[in-house]
C-alpha cells in the first residue's frame, strides 16, 4: 500500500468521503461540539439548512487565511474575532464557545488534511488558536472551576486562555502544541 493511499483512507474515514476537503474539515468540526447545542422547538430540516449555510460561511470565511499571510498575532486574533463575530450574526443560537470550537477545530483539521489536499494552510498555523473545551481547560490549562461551560463562555473568558495556554508554552506553536499534548493525554 502506497503512503498516499494510506494517507487518503485515513482521511476518508475519519472526514469522509468528498473532494472539498475544506467542508470535509468544516463539517468534521461541527461534530465536536453539536452536542452541546440545545435549539428548542426547531426542525430537524431546519437545524440541517441553517449547519448547511453556515458551514459554506466558515468555509469562505476561514478561506481567506489560504491567500493571506499575517504579519503577527494580534492580527490574526482580530482576524480570529472578528470571524466568530461574523458566524454569531449569522447563526445567532450559537454560544461563543461553540463557535470557537467549530473554528478552531476546523482550522486544526484543515492542517491535519495538510497542504497536499488545502494549499497553504501551514503558512499562518503559527498564529492559529488552540480549541477550548473540558480537557484543554482540566488538563493543560488546570481549570478547574470554571464559572460558565466552555461551549456558553463568552470571548473575553475565551482569549483569556488562549493567552494562558501561550504564557505556558511560549517558545511553541499553538495549535502545534496543544495537538502533541492530546496525542499524548489518549496515550494514557
Amino acid at each position: 500500500m502506497t503512503e498516499e493511499l494510506r494517507r487518503q483512507t485515513l482521511i476518508t474515514f475519519f472526514f469522509g468521503n468528498s473532494s472539498n476537503y475544506k467542508l470535509l474539515g468544516v463539517n468534521r468540526a461541527y461534530r465536536d461540539f453539536n452536542r452541546t447545542l440545545y435549539l428548542e422547538n426547531e426542525k430537524s430540516s431546519d437545524r440541517v439548512q441553517i449547519k448547511t449555510k453556515t458551514a459554506e460561511f466558515i468555509v469562505e470565511k476561514l478561506s481567506y487565511i489560504l491567500d493571506h499571510k499575517f504579519s503577527n498575532q494580534d492580527e490574526f486574533d482580530k482576524f480570529h474575532k472578528t470571524v466568530c463575530e461574523e458566524i454569531k450574526e449569522f447563526w445567532e443560537k450559537l454560544h461563543f464557545g461553540q463557535i470557537q470550537k467549530w473554528v478552531n477545530m476546523t482550522l486544526k483539521y484543515w492542517l491535519i488534511i495538510g497542504n497536499i489536499h488545502i494549499p497553504n494552510i501551514g503558512t499562518n498555523s503559527k498564529w492559529f488558536h488552540i480549541p477550548i473545551d473540558n480537557l484543554v481547560l482540566q488538563t493543560i490549562i488546570k481549570e478547574r472551576t470554571q464559572k460558565t461551560a466552555w461551549s456558553r463562555m463568552d470571548y473575553k473568558t475565551y482569549f483569556s486562555f488562549q493567552l494562558r495556554f501561550r504564557e505556558l508554552y511560549p517558545n511553541e506553536i499553538p495549535i502545534i502544541k496543544e495537538t502533541e499534548i492530546f496525542n499524548n493525554l489518549l496515550k494514557k
